[in-house]
């Protein structure tokens, strides 16, 4: 996530959203009731998720649904598409402290910044944040 904005590499933070995004569609589509928030590179990083990924989830969720299975399949497809040839190394993104302002406990700027610009990525994609 916030390492992403440090090196410029925005596609560590874009490829957590965009595998969140179709694995809480799918959650959504078929009735599950306890949408997660899945943690990125695997959940081996401590502290590698913020309240922003959370928020996140909660949006997608809300995004998806009512759109019926068809497409959110068709969603979830273009989704894959983006973050599949990284699952077997995923990145590791960054702890909640480099992301996070810890006194204040908000998002830094680049971080908020880099959301946005995955959320209109994502928008592209046919999926309204």
């Amino acid at each position: 996530a916030c390492l992403a904005v440090r090196r410029n590499e925005w596609r560590r933070c874009f490829v957590c959203q965009v595998e969140s995004a179709a694995i809480i569609a799918t959650q959504v589509v078929a009735g599950y009731a306890g949408v997660q928030t899945p943690h990125p590179a695997k959940a081996v990083l401590e502290d590698g998720i913020t309240p922003t990924e959370a928020g996140f989830g909660v949006a997608c969720a809300k995004a998806v649904t009512g759109i019926g299975s068809r497409r959110a399949g068709e969603l979830v497809a273009r989704l894959l598409e983006k973050y599949e040839p990284t699952i077997e190394h995923a990145p590791l993104g960054s702890r909640y402290a480099e992301c996070y302002d810890l006194k204040t406990r908000r998002p830094h700027e680049t971080y908020v910044a880099l959301y946005n610009r995955v959320c209109e990525e994502i928008a592209g994609m046919g999926l309204e944040i």
